[in-house]
């Protein structure tokens, strides 16, 4: 499938929207309640990034760049950023699960 997807809620409302390049490559947008951007997910550059209700960034993963595996730091995986501050990837999840059940009710 290609082109344009979207998810709306049983009431109507929409929940997310994206674009679907190919198998692996698609974009999505998803939004709250009140269509403000809560997160945005681009499979083809490798980011993540997650929005509070005023739309600023407060974390994200991403891809790493120009690195191979002999570069300092790298595990092969993602970089993990919240709130400006580079962090694991368990504790990224561990703050993300927490945000996610504060904020259940923007969904």
């Amino acid at each position: 499938m290609r082109g344009p997807h979207y998810t709306w809620t049983s009431a109507g409302q929409l929940l997310e929207r994206g674009y679907i390049r190919g198998r692996l490559d698609y974009v999505v947008y998803q939004v709250d309640r009140a269509g403000r951007l809560v997160a945005y997910e681009d499979t083809k550059h490798g980011s993540t990034e997650y929005f509070d209700p005023d739309g600023v960034l407060i974390a994200g993963e991403y891809a790493p760049v120009n690195l191979d595996w002999r570069s300092e730091g790298y595990r092969g995986g993602t970089v993990s950023v919240w709130l400006g501050e580079r962090v694991s990837h368990d504790e990224f999840v561990r703050k993300l699960r927490k945000r996610n059940q504060e904020t259940a009710w923007r969904y």
